[in-house]
């Protein structure tokens, strides 16, 4: 199946920063998601908090929301929302909600084309 991406990236991420980006016309035939990277050999120790990445369908199903290890250094969160159509649009959203810097803070939503 063909997909399509859209992704960013902030380089130096303090606590707080948040990226956010957005996918039209995505068919609700396959999975979409939305996954964060970080530089987590960067974190010099425990680190308080998580990253907190958001798949956002627009329409009137609840996000999904995954909080991200911050020594993990990923996190994605995946849906479908059939019952919203055969076509719909999506936001994918990353916030880094850690105590610490996050370097090369990067986000990818990922869809399948109609």
């Amino acid at each position: 199946m063909n997909r399509k991406h859209e992704g960013g990236v902030i380089e130096i991420a303090a606590p707080n920063a948040s990226l956010m980006v957005g996918l039209n016309d995505c068919s609700t035939c396959g999975h979409t998601k939305v996954t964060a990277t970080w530089d987590n050999k960067a974190l010099t120790g425990p680190t308080a908090g998580f990253v907190e990445v958001i798949l956002q369908p627009i329409c009137f199903v609840d996000d999904t929301t995954v909080e991200g290890e911050p020594l993990a250094g990923t996190a994605t969160a995946e849906g479908n929302v059939m019952n919203c159509g055969s076509v719909v649009s999506y936001n994918g959203l990353v916030t880094n909600m850690t105590d610490a810097t996050l370097l090369d803070l990067t986000i990818d939503l990922d869809c399948p084309r109609p």
